[in-house]
């Protein structure tokens, strides 16, 4: 351990004061030689600080910004807790200046991130290396984070433990190539122990040494519920987008439904038309060939009056057929008591029962002449 910050006068809760804080030794020098050499020349300034609930990493992390600050000074509007927030702290903190997300995990879980918060934190991200700014992600664990910020956007990482599940003060560092051969590793099993730390490390507790305790919880309670009636928010809108959009959906389906239906009334009252005016005129032709029978018969004319009655035959038969069609369509079946009624309903033709059959007996005989001539007629 080695003294930092030994200018500087602490008070801690039970009222001992002391100049200076100790850090880790080797942590020291990497800040030193690698984060903070490497912010003023230009690179990257971007951490991870990592660790279950209650293992000190937010009281940890703010100790090493506080050290990593060209000022060595760390204030509450430097720690933020949504991505909103920390847009703005970027826009304007000053060059050398080090930023907190705590509880990034509201806002950067791998869950979240195609949010429009993420995007715009990409590209916010690109005027840190201008500002040479630092920015410290303090967040549970490495594998709620999206590849972009896991491996390619972030320099190292701490993992804040307590190896007895109680003990608060211990932490483990990760390199960058360290940091991201664990997140592809590790990540399929969340297995923090897929790889091991370039080394580990003790920290002091250093609680209340930086900021305002109270005026810090305040604000994150503020945040905390901020999002959460964001959140709500969406929720109740997008119920109401769901609603809307099923009603919409079942006017368009009866619209639909009403569409179709009339569709098809007209194509039936159409076919019905085309049938019964079809039937009609057979019908009409039947009656004019037994009106020309009758007078031919006056006459004596045998052939004449067999080729008549022939053709007669077939046009009754016909007729019965475009009667079985048009009952089909209709969806009725063919009787021969509707057959009979229908002749009679329609006064078509007026002919007995066994001559009715004896025409239908003798049109079926002919029934390929009998569709030559229906091609004909039509």
């Amino acid at each position: 351990m080695t003294i930092i910050l030994s200018d500087r006068l602490f008070s801690k809760q039970s009222g001992h004061q002391r100049y200076g804080v100790f850090m880790d030794n080797v942590l020291k020098q990497n800040l030193d030689n690698f984060l903070i050499k490497g912010v003023k020349k230009g690179h990257d300034g971007i951490g991870l600080i990592t660790g279950l609930e209650g293992t000190g990493k937010s009281t940890f992390v703010r100790l090493i910004a506080t050290y990593c600050d060209f000022n060595k000074q760390l204030s509450l509007e430097r720690v933020v807790f949504t991505g909103r927030d920390l847009m703005t702290a970027i826009d304007n903190a000053r060059p050398g200046q080090a930023l907190i997300f705590d509880e990034a995990i509201m806002d950067m879980s791998s869950q979240d991130f195609a949010t429009d918060v993420q995007k715009i934190l990409i590209k916010k991200f690109t005027l840190i290396r201008k500002k040479r700014l630092f920015i410290f992600i303090v967040i549970p664990s490495l594998f709620m984070l999206r590849k972009y910020f896991a491996i390619f956007r972030t320099r190292f990482m701490i993992n804040c433990y307590c190896p007895d599940g109680i003990t608060r003060g211990y932490f483990r560092f990760y390199s960058f190539a360290t940091k991201k051969k664990l997140y592809l590793r590790g990540m399929k099993e969340m297995d923090m122990g897929a790889v091991r730390p370039d080394f580990k490390g003790q920290f002091v507790d250093s609680y209340g040494f930086f900021i305002d305790v109270d005026a810090y919880e305040m604000k994150k309670d503020k945040a905390i519920e901020k999002l959460t009636a964001e959140d709500n928010s969406l929720d109740e809108k997008l119920k109401a987008e769901v609603t809307e959009f099923k009603a919409k959906l079942k006017e368009k389906n009866i619209k639909f439904k009403e569409k179709i239906q009339d569709k098809l009334t007209k194509a039936k009252d159409s076919m019905v038309k085309k049938y019964k005016k079809e039937q009609l005129k057979y019908a009409n032709k039947i009656n004019k060939l037994s009106a020309e029978i009758d007078k031919i018969k006056t006459g004596r004319q045998a052939r004449a009056i067999e080729k008549l009655e022939r053709e007669k035959a077939m046009l009754f038969c016909m007729l019965q057929e475009i009667y079985k069609k048009l009952l089909k369509n209709m969806g009725n079946t063919y009787k021969e008591d509707t057959w009979q009624f229908f002749l009679k309903e329609e006064a078509l033709l007026n002919f007995k029962t066994s001559e009715q059959k004896k025409l239908l007996k003798d049109g079926s005989k002919f029934r390929q002449e009998a569709k030559q001539i229906y091609e004909t007629l039509r």
